[in-house]
């Protein structure tokens, strides 16, 4: 993600003249993006009495993916607990079992969704009147609880992120249908005209999940 200013362009919280970055309606340098980024996340990470061994990752190579990983490693070191990785595979979920035998369970599932899956999903429940869900998730999570960490950020906000602190990641997001990109096109159309938009919209869709 490109920086947001240039030459005069001040830091909202620190109030430093550099160059800023976007997240949500305000401007920041590097290192109060990074530091609210973190405080942010953190808030929305699974409590510790939730991390057990019956709690999955859900893994499917986005940088989103990565960085949530690299989180719940600190969790893990923190609480001294485990916390196996899984992905979706059809309609069934698959981990790296902790023990030998048994069925894979997922009491509490951390996924890596975006506020650009969230609004995806939620405009796309309000145009076919049903209730949003997300691809792949159906079946197989029913009953667990599920978890969003990333769900509040954008993909250029988490590229941002981690573009500061020097994390990489080989693989992309998952591409979205040509009907989800012209829905996200249709709606940065709309924000560029009207700041704060995608915003209140992403807060709408959170308060209906």
């Amino acid at each position: 993600m490109k920086s947001a200013g240039k030459g005069g362009a001040r830091c909202s919280r620190c109030k430093d003249v550099k160059p800023v970055f976007k997240l949500t309606n305000d401007r920041f340098c590097s290192e109060c993006f990074a530091s609210l980024f973190e405080k942010r996340m953190h808030h929305e990470l699974p409590p510790a009495d939730l991390i057990n061994r019956h709690a999955v990752l859900i893994d499917n190579e986005s940088p989103a993916s990565r960085l949530i990983s690299l989180f719940v490693k600190k969790l893990r070191q923190r609480f001294n607990k485990r916390i196996r990785v899984g992905r979706i595979i059809g309609r069934r979920l698959r981990t790296r079992r902790l023990e030998p035998k048994g069925r894979d369970k997922a009491e509490v599932v951390i996924l890596p969704l975006t506020a650009d899956d969230v609004i995806i999903a939620f405009l796309a429940g309000l145009i076919s009147n049903k209730e949003a869900g997300h691809k792949g998730l159906t079946g197989c999570l029913k009953g667990s609880v599920m978890i969003a960490p990333l769900a509040g950020f954008f993909r250029s906000e988490i590229d941002c992120f981690m573009k500061i602190n020097g994390i990489v990641t080989k693989a992309g997001y998952p591409k979205h249908s040509r009907l989800d990109s012209d829905l996200l096109g249709i709606l940065n159309g709309i924000e560029a005209r009207h700041q704060g938009v995608k915003a209140a919209l992403i807060r709408c869709a959170l308060s209906h999940k």
